[in-house]
């Protein structure tokens, strides 16, 4: 029995990572047609489920507006929870702002 619930628990987190991986797979797409807004649906449902990639996505489309008013605060919010996964590309972002933040040296 213990077993059969252990498959079970495995199967539903599979199958549960595949549809947040296609959702996310859905927001690229809708980005790269130019649909913004689509992107935004798809990966805002991502991001809420966990998902570091949509959550560094979002980020981005905030920090540049696309779709959205540019929003700092916000691109900040999501990168640091996609940071907080170690997602790499939402470090390299929030580091890249610290940077051009510092005063340059006199």
């Amino acid at each position: 029995m213990m077993l059969r619930t252990a498959i079970f628990g495995l199967a539903l987190l599979l199958t549960s990572q595949t549809a947040i991986s296609a959702s996310f797979d859905d927001g690229v797409a809708a980005m790269q047609s130019g649909d913004y807004s689509q992107a935004l649906d798809l990966w805002s449902k991502s991001a809420g489920e966990g998902d570091a990639r949509a959550q560094y996505s979002l980020g981005y489309l905030y920090q540049f507006g696309l779709g959205v008013p540019v929003s700092w605060d916000k691109a900040k919010e999501w990168y640091e929870k996609a940071a907080a996964q170690n997602n790499g590309d939402a470090l390299y972002a929030l580091v890249h702002r610290l940077i051009q933040k510092i005063p340059a040296a006199a």
